[in-house]
């Protein structure tokens, strides 16, 4: 994006951090910034009543950098040299925050105007496309009819199938403590500001509708298609969510993917990505990206009443959680480890620090409280399925 009024801007320091993106220009009037800003803003220094000294400029850096402002532009003048300026560049190469540098003659009101109306423009398009894909995904059949010649207008074609992934984020209220934001006062700004990243770290991957809602990321994919572009497509995902770790800190971000279908049934394909999102949020399983179509027996439990699943899980699985409970033993954790080991007794022992005859012990208790033989097919499998639906159980109420 170019600006008539910043032909005359040198970029002194912090290039590897140019990908910050920019939310609003903001004249800097205090040294110390950190309670005025939010994100993304791009700082104006004139240094007109300011501290101008090293140790102060020094902090105003890191102030930026801390709160994640987009970069400093600094107007030279007899106290702002270019020589001062060109003094900051090891720090803020050291903090990734981009500082330039603009002639004393360049004026402030006109290139803020330029920058915030580049920006307003941008949000506009923004907001179109996010309407479009919230139809897409939320709106009735007949609705989302009348809007696809207004995809094509966006380089959108709706005559292939698409897939729907979600970003889910997490843990947003203690980066905004970190932050020493207030929930109420600056989380509407951080959103908005989290947006604005996240639609210039998905461009960089894929120009594509995004939308945020719920406080998660929903972003339409064009559908894949041999195994190979598949896994590509997942890698794609897998970076998006690590330059959000990155950029945010402490934030937790979980990818999810729901199936392939054409624009009139988005809505099953977020629906999916949606469930599988909540099986990947319940497991804590940050490192992957989740697909809906390897979720396996997980899928049969939504499309089960949630009673029939406590009346199997109680029929198996029941008599084994009240003895637990009424001995205060772990003959149910034993069972779910025994499964997750792939019934290896050498492995389920050692992750129980028991011996192997202990665990035998335990898995003929457990055959005379069921009533049945663990070298019986079917009752493994149905065991099998009682634990996963516990713990499925266990962390939808969690």
């Amino acid at each position: 994006m170019s600006f008539r009024t910043l032909k005359q801007l040198r970029l002194v320091a912090g290039e590897t951090g140019l990908d910050r993106v920019v939310t609003w220009p903001y004249i800097v009037q205090t040294n110390s910034v950190k309670m005025w800003i939010f994100g993304g803003e791009l700082l104006f220094f004139g240094g007109l009543g300011l501290k101008c000294d090293m140790d102060s400029l020094v902090e105003l850096l890191k102030e930026a950098a801390e709160k994640n402002a987009s970069g400093i532009i600094f107007l030279a003048n007899d106290e702002m040299t270019s020589e001062v300026i060109q003094s900051l560049k090891p720090y803020a190469d050291d903090l990734r925050m981009p500082v330039f540098e603009l002639p004393r003659e360049s004026i402030i009101v006109e290139i803020t105007k330029e920058i915030s109306s580049k920006i307003l423009e941008e949000e506009s398009r923004t907001s179109i496309t996010e309407h479009l894909l919230e139809r897409l995904c939320f709106g009735d059949t007949e609705s989302v009819h009348e809007w696809v010649s207004k995809a094509g207008y966006y380089g959108i074609d709706l005559n292939i199938p698409y897939q729907v992934a979600v970003l889910y984020i997490d843990n947003l209220s203690g980066y905004l403590n970190r932050m020493n934001m207030e929930w109420d006062h600056s989380f509407s700004k951080f959103i908005s500001f989290y947006r604005q990243v996240v639609v210039s770290i998905v461009k960089r991957y894929d120009d594509s509708l995004l939308t945020m809602y719920s406080n998660n990321v929903v972003y339409l994919a064009q559908q894949t298609g041999p195994e190979q572009d598949q896994m590509r497509f997942v890698q794609k995902l897998q970076w998006i969510s690590e330059s959000i770790n990155t950029y945010f800190k402490g934030i937790d971000v979980y990818a999810c993917l729901g199936g392939a279908y054409p624009y009139s049934a988005l809505k099953n394909s977020y629906l999916e990505a949606e469930r599988s999102m909540e099986i990947t949020c319940r497991q804590n399983d940050k490192n992957r990206v989740s697909l809906y179509e390897d979720l396996g027996v997980y899928q049969l439990f939504f499309s089960l009443k949630e009673e029939e699943l406590r009346r199997f899980c109680s029929r198996w699985i029941g008599s084994l959680v009240e003895y637990d409970h009424k001995n205060g033993t772990e003959l149910f954790r034993t069972l779910d480890i025994f499964f997750t080991n792939k019934m290896n007794l050498i492995d389920s022992a050692a992750e129980l620090y028991i011996h192997r005859n202990t665990l035998n012990i335990r898995l003929n208790r457990i055959e005379k409280i069921i009533g049945k033989s663990l070298k019986d097919t079917d009752t493994l499998h149905s065991l099998l399925f009682g634990v996963l639906i516990k713990n499925y159980l266990d962390r939808k109420t969690a």
